[in-house]
């Protein structure tokens, strides 16, 4: 016998002041709230419902409008090798939480906000530098944990 199994792929995260007002999620991770749904429309009824003063939500799905397929049930850590001025080189770690797409965890550190010298320096533990580029990622890579 055939049998259609219904996942629930389609993710909602939210965190912010009011995130305690919110229904119990499916997991907490990092301070931030997460519900899974068989189908976007599940997802958006449940979240007309929300408290949104103070919210902030993010919606993820199993495959984006390039393509790209998520795996919203793993949490996305960025792994990454970083070469100071020094010549020094220092791995790093860095959990997106879960379902977040790993082209997106991959602009961050190579062109967003994670890509300058302040917020490396800050990352690495060492004394926040100017904004600039002399810290080099020598490897990046992404792996997706429970």
């Amino acid at each position: 016998m055939n049998t259609l199994v219904q996942t629930k792929d389609y993710l909602l995260k939210a965190w912010g002041a009011d995130v305690a007002k919110c229904p119990a999620p499916d997991k907490i991770h990092d301070g931030a709230y997460y519900w899974w749904f068989a189908s976007p429309e599940d997802r958006e009824r449940f979240k007309a419902k929300l408290p949104y003063s103070s919210l902030v939500t993010s919606d993820e799905d199993p495959e984006d409008f390039s393509g790209n397929r998520c795996n919203t049930h793993k949490r996305t850590i960025a792994v990454m090798v970083f070469r100071l001025p020094s010549g020094e080189e220092k791995a790093f770690e860095y959990d997106f939480g879960y379902g977040y797409p790993a082209h997106s965890a991959e602009y961050m550190f190579e062109d967003g906000n994670y890509s300058c010298d302040c917020s490396r320096s800050s990352f690495l533990g060492l004394e926040t530098m100017p904004c600039g580029e002399t810290i080099q990622m020598v490897s990046f890579d992404i792996e997706d944990r429970d």
